[in-house]
């Protein structure tokens, strides 16, 4: 009985030994983070969803008749359907409208240029991130501008992984464009009832704070990076100053 407990208790003490240390499973957990990951890029969120957070952001629901009339459905159909296929169109909308949730993010998707790799504080930055910024959505016969008020604070990708920056290098070097695909979670906030010029182009502006990275591959299914966990926003801020 006494040699049965002191095997068992000289087993368990062997395979404390065994686990790895506090560190060692951080740097595990970081370089995973870092590594390349096979993942087909989340869904982007549809600009009839954009369309319809923009009503809730203001207070003002859609004329979900005028969007009824304009489906293919509505239009194709004979005069005395389309009072019924309107009424059906509209209750989905209706429907979907006062389902949508605000505390889900906005997913787009943009393309980005990166800076060469800063060996000195081991990161890239994203040269077309500015604070003009803006990413278009048009959904029937209106523009929406979904505009990150923080984009200029997430220019700097950290990265310390050898091997990932080649990985990302040499995707910058096989794209056409020299760009790759990037997918921003964004958290609406407010919207603005009135429209705002821009390029000619009458846009209803959508304010949204930045969230999830993810920093993806030319054939959209290799993840190479992402911002998650967050990274410390004053070393960021202090490696964004010297691009200022």
């Amino acid at each position: 009985m006494k040699k049965t407990s002191f095997l068992f208790v000289l087993s368990f003490f062997c395979a404390l030994l065994a686990l790895p240390s506090n560190h060692a499973m951080a740097q595990d957990a970081s370089s995973l983070s870092l590594g390349p990951q096979l993942m087909n890029e989340p869904t982007v969120t549809d600009s009839e969803t954009i369309a319809m957070i923009f009503g809730r952001l203001t207070g003002h629901a859609p004329d979900f008749s005028a969007w009824a009339q304009q489906t293919q459905a509505y239009k194709a159909a004979s005069p005395f359907e389309q009072s019924t296929i309107e009424q059906n169109e509209v209750q989905q909308y209706q429907s979907a409208y006062a389902a949508l949730s605000l505390t889900a993010p906005i997913i787009v998707k943009t393309q980005v240029q990166l800076s060469s790799y800063d060996p000195t504080n081991h990161g890239f930055f994203v040269t077309n991130f500015k604070n003009s910024t803006f990413f278009p959505a048009q959904y029937k016969d209106k523009f929406y501008a979904i505009v990150p008020q923080d984009i200029a604070d997430k220019q700097w990708l950290q990265l310390s992984n050898p091997a990932m920056v080649d990985v990302i290098e040499k995707a910058v070097s096989s794209s056409k464009d020299g760009t790759l695909p990037m997918i921003l979670y964004l958290t609406p906030n407010s919207a603005d009832s009135r429209p705002a010029m821009i390029n000619g182009v009458s846009y209803w502006p959508i304010a949204v704070q930045v969230g999830k990275m993810m920093l993806f591959s030319n054939d959209n299914q290799t993840l190479l990076w992402h911002n998650y966990p967050t990274q410390d926003n004053k070393v960021r801020q202090s490696i964004m100053n010297l691009y200022q």
